[in-house]
């Protein structure tokens, strides 16, 4: 079943949004560790240098770092907000795209559909975005804030403290989300329908083909194998994450503006407030290689992220119409 283009099958509503949610929800609880990672090294202005670097110079250090001063736990920090943000935005995300895809497939002629794939891909991670934004930013302070310079307790306490000092803060790099997340969904769900197209023709990727229809055994449709579907999604999950990642830094920045006293145990905070602004600072301030501050923990999440994620849907939604 390539997503959005199962025209064969009347599948409920309610379907799309428990296995995208439950995909969500899977993929979160893997990939946390990875997230807390990113998010750290996004927020060093310092540089990665071994003697006069900041606090975090490469993934080992840093991950043994992180246990060793706040411990295990440390690395699923943020988790009940960040999961509510990967189900609400997968339950979102999936909805979206499988609405718009029937809506428009059977307008659109089979050599375009990459470009279909695409914009609606595009679209439903705008909704999916703007529906799930409070969370990313709750998520993020919480990851942001030391032991020692706690500003929230926890999930709800953040929320109450936001919501009661300023509510717009809920909203805060919602702009650079959009601009990130809009050609990261799009470049997502049409690398991974092409690499699905591609893949579900050999044996090795797709599992025992069913006749599709008794009248005509020659015809065949080979279903993707979880394999198939991890290997499209990984594809799909950094090709995405390269194009874009300079506007998740940025992003991460803007959203931790104001959680200064949070956050002297990591070092300095870049003082920013538009994206323009972040990524001019962020490379006047530490190169151009400051804007790609923690790409290997993002690429190893994106990569595992995606797999995951349009795996589990898959599966899920097959099990579901089964």
């Amino acid at each position: 079943m390539v997503v959005g283009h199962d025209e064969t099958k009347n599948i409920a509503t309610y379907k799309y949004v428990l296995a995208g949610g439950f995909s969500g929800a899977v993929t979160r609880a893997v990939c946390q560790p990875f997230d807390v990672l990113k998010i750290r090294f996004q927020l060093q202005v310092e540089s990665f240098d071994r003697l006069t670097g900041g606090k975090y110079r490469g993934l080992p250090q840093a991950l043994s770092t992180i246990v060793r001063e706040e411990g295990v736990s440390a690395l699923w920090k943020g988790h009940v907000p960040a999961q509510s943000l990967s189900v609400v935005y997968g339950c979102v995300q999936f909805l979206s795209f499988e609405f718009l895809s029937s809506q428009m497939s059977p307008l659109i002629p089979k050599e375009f559909h990459m470009s279909s794939d695409f914009f609606i891909g595009t679209f439903s991670s705008v909704i999916a975005t703007v529906v799930s934004f409070p969370f990313d930013v709750i998520r993020t302070r919480l990851v942001a804030q030391g032991n020692q310079t706690k500003v929230y307790s926890g999930t709800l306490h953040a929320l109450l403290v936001i919501y009661k000092d300023k509510p717009l803060t809920l909203f805060r790099g919602l702009t650079p989300g959009i601009i990130q997340m809009a050609p990261q969904g799009g470049i997502q769900f049409s690398v991974y329908n092409a690499m699905s197209n591609v893949l579900s023709a050999s044996e090795h990727f797709s599992s025992s083909p069913a006749p599709a229809s008794s009248s005509d055994p020659q015809t065949v449709e080979r279903v993707l194998s979880p394999l198939g579907s991890l290997l499209a999604g990984s594809v799909a999950g950094l090709t995405a994450k390269v194009a874009v990642y300079p506007l998740d830094l940025a992003k991460k920045r803007i959203q931790v503006q104001g959680l200064e006293e949070a956050r002297t145990e990591f070092g300095k905070t870049l003082q920013c407030q538009s994206l323009f602004e972040c990524l001019y600072k962020t490379w006047r301030t530490e190169s151009l290689r400051g804007l790609y501050k923690g790409l290997s923990p993002s690429l190893l999440k994106a990569g595992l992220t995606t797999a995951c994620l349009f795996t589990v849907y898959e599966q899920t939604l097959r099990l579901l119409t089964s």
